[in-house]
């Protein structure tokens, strides 16, 4: 780290790394590429350690580090990006479909609600139900 501010996203079992630099500098090595990228504020470097693939994009790092301030926000995000999102956050498994996957959605979601709530909120904005089975949510279009 050679700046103040970043977010790293790496969870196990995710074959997707991000870093995401707010300000300052990052310096980034990747083990399977020998790569050394630095990176500048507003640009989000991500990882596939499956392919060993690797890209830089600009961002608004709103988007990514919005979480320690209770919210998430998204724009024209899809679906399947900001359940992943809610799974890691309130650790709980989120299953959807291909048609619900691709559905888009922009917006805030306030995470000092409990997931029920979120939930609530988030099938008032796209046409979706949210069914929970124990520890699970399932994610289906609604009819």
């Amino acid at each position: 780290v050679l700046g103040t501010s970043f977010n790293v996203k790496a969870y196990t079992g995710e074959e997707m790394t991000d870093v995401v630099l707010v300000s300052g500098k990052v310096e980034v090595n990747t083990l399977q590429q020998h790569e050394t990228v630095t990176l500048i504020p507003d640009q989000l470097f991500a990882y596939n350690s499956e392919t060993g693939s690797s890209k830089i994009s600009r961002i608004d790092v709103e988007d990514y580090i919005a979480w320690k301030d209770g919210y998430y926000r998204f724009e024209g995000t899809p679906l399947h990006e900001v359940l992943q999102k809610l799974s890691d956050y309130y650790k709980i498994e989120v299953i959807s479909d291909m048609q619900t996957d691709a559905l888009l959605c922009s917006g805030k979601l306030d995470l000092k609600e409990s997931l029920d709530d979120v939930l609530i909120n988030l099938s008032k904005a796209i046409p979706v139900e949210f069914i929970r089975e124990n520890e699970s949510v399932i994610i289906k279009l609604k009819k």
